[in-house]
């Protein structure tokens, strides 16, 4: 989870896994466990105290409305110097290893709060962040062209309602786990009491308080370190880049986590169909049938007057030898070839037992 934590820091994608055989997949709507981020600014409610030393230095305390407190400085030297320009702060909400000690009502990962440095220290912008567990619903979700669509999806607010014992089905990939577990309920939950069941989620109070410390120390930085430096540079602390980011990809971590239970959905394949106009068959097998019809009835009447059917035609070249029919034509025009052809005739001679067509000519 923690290089979940720090792929959406420096946003490096980490998309969805699912497979989708076809490249076009449909799923119903489901509900998943995610993370989410809630963010505003507290500049007006925080608490700013400040303090001026020896040698032109200047420190300041901003409490927030939450407790957190964040401390800036600055001072004056030969080096030029140094002036607070970013700090930020986090806190883990839990530190329970086991389900007995978790005393919250929600699923709280952390508190974070960053100070912005506008004109001096006594003008700072505070920022506060709250990220947390929560139920996540889709609806149309789909796969088109190997392409994924989220469709629509709410993000509802969990609460803590009790923790209990772990099964061994609790662990789908064998080996040990914890004792217990702590169960979490969508919003939606406390008012859908035939469905409960379907929207509780269970987590590891051990793998919830490290995800919590986790942000805790990555987010308990200045503009010194190079996370403060990121953090410094994003144009909104709540914006497009980073919380959000963050929670992103924990999100889609928990979905490819070992006890995540997969969400069947349908592949949907195209198949082409002929459709066939009979009426323009039936022209076809009409049309075969008369030339066959045709043929028969001409073999017929030459077998009745005696008059071998191929007389009219050219196979018979083909079976016997040819005589008389040299000529040399290379300096007539097909004018002058087609008259000399209507001269032409020839008939099957026999000359001492084998037949030969010979040519002769009215």
């Amino acid at each position: 989870m923690q290089g979940a934590i720090l792929n959406g820091l420096y946003t490096i994608n980490a998309p969805l896994s699912f497979r989708c055989p076809t490249g076009t997949c449909v799923w119903p709507d489901f509900t998943t466990l995610a993370a989410t981020s809630h963010c505003h600014n507290a500049t007006l409610k925080t608490n700013i105290t400040c303090q001026h030393g020896t040698h032109a230095s200047h420190q300041c305390n901003y409490t927030t409305p939450s407790g957190l407190l964040l401390q800036t400085e600055s001072h004056q030297s030969s080096d030029g110097g140094y002036s607070s320009k970013f700090n930020s702060i986090a806190e883990a909400t839990s530190n329970a290893d086991d389900c007995a000690h978790y005393d919250k009502d929600d699923g709280t990962l952390a508190l974070l709060a960053t100070a912005k440095i506008v004109r001096d220290l006594e003008q700072p912008e505070i920022m506060e962040c709250k990220v947390e567990w929560s139920a996540r619903r889709y609806r149309n979700f789909s796969v088109k062209n190997g392409k994924i669509y989220f469709g629509d999806f709410d993000e509802l607010p969990l609460s803590y309602i009790d923790y209990r014992q772990a099964t061994p089905d609790d662990y789908k990939n064998g080996g040990f786990g914890p004792s217990c577990l702590l169960q979490f309920a969508a919003a939606f939950d406390r008012r859908d009491i035939k469905n409960r069941d379907r929207h509780i989620f269970a987590v590891n109070p051990a793998d919830h308080r490290r995800i919590g410390a986790s942000l805790a120390r990555i987010f308990s930085s200045s503009d010194r370190d190079e996370i403060g430096r990121v953090l410094y540079h994003s144009p909104s602390i709540e914006g497009t880049v980073h919380i959000h980011n963050i929670t992103e990809s924990m999100t889609y971590m928990v979905g490819d986590s070992h006890s995540a239970t997969q969400v069947a959905g349908d592949a949907i394949a195209s198949e082409q169909f002929i459709s066939v106009s009979w009426q323009w068959i039936t022209l076809l097998v009409v049309e075969v049938l008369m030339g066959l019809a045709l043929l028969a009835l001409t073999v017929q009447l030459t077998e009745r007057e005696d008059v071998v059917s191929w007389k009219s035609s050219a196979l018979v070249s083909f079976f016997v030898q040819a005589k008389g029919w040299e000529e040399n034509l290379s300096d007539t025009s097909v004018r002058g070839i087609e008259n000399i052809s209507r001269r032409m005739h020839g008939s099957i001679q026999f000359d001492k037992g084998a037949p030969m067509f010979v040519r002769v000519d009215e």
